[in-house]
């Protein structure tokens, strides 16, 4: 592999080798929200004011478990108004 394929492929890694006592923490990842408005308002704060619901870059839809989920990956655009169904 390319050095430089290498060191952003493996960036933690990286890292590391810099500061042994680097950690990654997916917790500290910023949460770009994909929703707009994106102020809660209804559903428990899961919904914006027109009941759309809030979703955010990386979130989870479904549970975690088997092939029920769908993990929102980061250039997936999502156009206000339409549903886009997954079959997985």
């Amino acid at each position: 592999m390319q050095p430089l394929r290498q060191l952003t492929t493996h960036i933690t890694d990286t890292y590391r080798i810099c500061n042994p006592q680097f950690k990654y923490e997916s917790t500290h990842n910023p949460r770009r929200v994909l929703t707009k408005p994106s102020k809660p308002a209804h559903n428990e704060g899961y919904d914006n004011e027109d009941y759309d619901y809030i979703l955010y870059v990386n979130d989870w839809l479904g549970t975690e478990e088997g092939h029920k989920s769908v993990n929102v990956l980061l250039g997936l655009y999502i156009t206000l108004n339409s549903f886009a169904v997954l079959d997985t």
